[in-house]
């Protein structure tokens, strides 16, 4: 039976596993300047999950990485 509404996920707008969404929220928290709880409360994430994408991220952002250098000439 339908009658036009639209369903709508309830995960909408809370935390997921998704990169972008952490990601998004890590760079926001630095550009705060609260604290990580302060920034976690303010925004109703869990605290353990922030820190735990925090570290998963900074690994990821750091691993595979390369860095063109430039060789001198003789």
């Amino acid at each position: 039976m339908t009658d036009g509404a639209v369903l709508v996920s309830a995960r909408i707008g809370k935390p997921n596993s998704g990169q972008e969404f952490w990601r998004h929220h890590i760079a926001a928290w630095r550009d705060s300047g609260l604290s990580q709880r302060a920034y976690c409360q303010k925004n109703n994430l869990k605290e353990y999950r922030f820190s735990h994408w925090k570290g998963r991220l900074a690994k990821t952002d750091v691993v595979g990485r390369f860095v063109r250098v430039p060789l001198a000439s003789h």
